[in-house]
């Protein structure tokens, strides 16, 4: 400095070449082609994420009339026994599609999900699941503000536990037939 005062290069640093310039466009082209991919990448995501949503919507509510059918057939033999149509239930099983139905009404659906574990000594919000429980991540809902059975920190109803992992006790739960 010869006491000239401040120079515009020492507020704004120095001018690029022409050369500098079309390598930093270049560079910024090249990020923007990158996010581009990214983003179509993630809208593919969640158009099968909606196509399998949709899927499970319509399995559900066949499910619900198939219900209602069994629900029908039930006949009563005595007065304190009660018979249904018999079918072949096979054991649970990590990866199975389940429906979560209510503790208040064990009839109706809350939820659906994907078992993920039967071990009675996983944690699940912070807590070991226990015998006759299993930890489900919940994929969709269908009763929205239905109370969790053991409701967590931030989760308290089927609405909130989308996507997270909960416990449900395993006589409240059903393998989703395809």
């Amino acid at each position: 400095m010869y006491g000239f005062g401040i120079c515009p290069t020492d507020v704004w640093g120095d001018e690029p070449s022409r050369s500098g310039s079309q390598r930093l466009v270049l560079d910024q082209k090249h990020e923007i082609l990158e996010m581009k991919a990214k983003f179509a990448q993630q809208e593919e995501q969640i158009k099968d994420q909606a196509r399998e949503l949709a899927n499970l919507k319509a399995y559900l509510e066949q499910q619900n009339g198939h219900n209602l059918l069994n629900q029908s057939r039930i006949t009563s033999t005595s007065s304190n026994h009660i018979s249904t149509s018999s079918s072949s239930l096979r054991p649970l099983k990590e990866g199975d599609w389940i429906s979560l139905f209510s503790l208040d009404e064990p009839t109706k659906v809350v939820a659906i999900g994907r078992l993920q574990s039967l071990d009675p000594s996983t944690i699940v919000g912070g807590q070991p699941l226990g015998s006759n429980w299993c930890e489900v991540l919940v994929q969709v809902v269908v009763e929205r503000d239905e109370h969790l059975i053991r409701p967590y920190v931030p989760l308290q109803t089927i609405a909130d536990s989308i996507g997270a992992p909960i416990a449900w006790p395993t006589k409240l739960v059903k393998i989703c037939e395809d």
